[in-house]
């Protein structure tokens, strides 16, 4: 019997840092997988006021992999700074 591969999602928090995100995002999209499983990337965006937007549509406009943006609108941990 052969398995599906399974599927993993990386999710990054961000708050007002789009560059730092362009260029995290840039090396998540470009990991390669040999084929043993697929990612996805979801974005969780704590209401960022820069070009965090803007940023995540560019590179998912350019990936092979899909990318997902969700915007918050309360306070969470990317804007508090704070870790689990």
């Amino acid at each position: 019997m052969k398995l599906n591969k399974p599927d993993i999602s990386i999710v990054v928090l961000t708050y007002n840092r789009a560059e730092m995100l362009r260029n995290a995002l840039n090396s998540l999209i470009q990991q390669e997988t040999d084929n043993i499983f697929s990612i996805n990337i979801v974005v969780i965006d704590n209401g960022s006021t820069d070009k965090t937007y803007e940023v995540v549509e560019e590179m998912a406009s350019k990936s092979l992999v899909p990318v997902t943006y969700v915007r918050e609108t309360g306070i969470g941990v990317a804007q508090h700074g704070q870790g689990y």
